[in-house]
């Protein structure tokens, strides 16, 4: 008799642990599923600007809206962004490490002699801003021009 519970308690035991194991597995999916929705889904703010003696372009993306402006003394335009836009953009977004762009290196530096305008690119995410060096308008570090070609390809 005894070892017949004995026999008995262990099978139980061992069904219990497996069915354990199989919802912390579940809920492990979820979550990393649920960390690369929220992911997608976080606010960016994304500002590039263009600045020299005879250049002024700024444009800040955030929340759905470009802002732009062209002129140090007009106000800035702000226009829905549309989701096809949004989409490209946050794509291109996701291909960049945006811890690393305090450490990127401009590839020309035309912008010394005024032969380009300063430009650089600020992405804030979680309240933390993530600044380039300046770089020459048009001219943007390789692991950064795509989405710098972009924003400036949507909003010219």
């Amino acid at each position: 008799m005894k070892l017949l519970f004995s026999l008995l308690a262990l099978i139980l035991t061992t069904k219990e642990c497996e069915n354990k194991n199989a919802v912390r597995d579940a809920n492990k999916t979820e979550i990393v599923n649920s960390d690369k929705i929220s992911q997608q889904q976080k606010d960016y703010i994304i500002e590039y600007s263009a600045i020299s003696r005879g250049v002024f372009n700024e444009f800040i993306i955030k929340n759905n809206t470009i802002s732009v402006q062209k002129d140090r003394n007009s106000k800035p335009v702000v226009t829905e962004l549309n989701k096809e836009m949004r989409e490209d953009l946050m794509n291109k977004l996701d291909e960049i490490d945006i811890t690393l762009l305090p450490e990127l290196k401009a590839p020309t530096e035309k912008r010394f002699f005024d032969g380009a305008a300063h430009a650089t690119l600020k992405i804030t995410l979680d309240g933390k801003i993530y600044s380039t060096a300046s770089f020459d308008h048009g001219f943007p570090p390789k692991e950064i021009k795509e989405l710098c070609d972009k924003i400036v390809q949507y909003l010219e």
